[in-house]
């Protein structure tokens, strides 16, 4: 399995309650319009809570969050990611992907990250 995480700081000039219902509404439905063929999972995360831990110190806020959605998408092999980006790179769905994203995310300050998944074999319940 391949696991997508995306971590996404909302526009500043937007609240919370705006950017969540933007995400779940719009952005959300596009992207299972466009790719949910290929998700095994999809899940957004709202965080609640950060911190930063140094090992001695454990700092943390509820209004100052490092991101306001933390996306998991679990594909299935890495033919999958293929063609996930295949869809993605196509010019229309790329074009308007990425326009819709400039509605509700600070993209300079989001992130991709493509995982490998690997699960103790103790928690595979």
């Amino acid at each position: 399995m391949i696991k997508i995480v995306v971590l996404i700081k909302k526009r500043a000039d937007m609240t919370t309650e705006q950017f969540r219902a933007y995400y779940e509404d719009s952005h959300t439905a596009h992207a299972l319009r466009h790719l949910g063929h290929l998700f095994v999972e999809y899940r957004r995360n709202y965080p609640v809570f950060t911190a930063r831990v140094d090992g001695k110190n454990v700092e943390g806020s509820t209004d100052r969050l490092a991101y306001d959605v933390i996306t998991e998408i679990v594909l299935r092999d890495q033919a999958a990611l293929d063609e996930y980006f295949r869809i993605l790179n196509q010019p229309d769905v790329s074009k308007f992907l990425n326009e819709d994203v400039e509605k509700f995310a600070d993209s300079a300050a989001s992130w991709f990250t493509i995982c490998e998944v690997e699960q103790h074999k103790d928690s595979a319940r």
